[in-house]
């Protein structure tokens, strides 16, 4: 999962604004993705393009864990 975040320009740099695309943070902020892009590409360490792994599973509301399957059904764990 890739995931566009935004940092403070002050010390300690602490997140500000998380999206999953250029699109959708420049959404969050109100500016354009181009602008984000383009401030990346600089080398500004104000917008920085993150990967992570995705959960293999995930709690619900009430705390049980469910997962997708090889054909993309949740299956809830008991």
């Amino acid at each position: 999962m890739t995931l566009v975040v935004k940092y403070s320009s002050e010390p300690p740099y602490l997140p500000e604004a998380v999206g999953d695309s250029l699109s959708d943070l420049g959404r969050i902020l109100g500016i354009t993705a181009s602008s984000i892009s383009h401030s990346i590409h600089r080398g500004s360490k104000q917008y920085r393009v993150i990967e992570i792994e995705e959960p293999e599973m995930w709690p619900t509301n009430d705390g049980q864990l469910w997962f997708y399957d090889e054909d993309g059904r949740v299956i809830y764990v008991d």
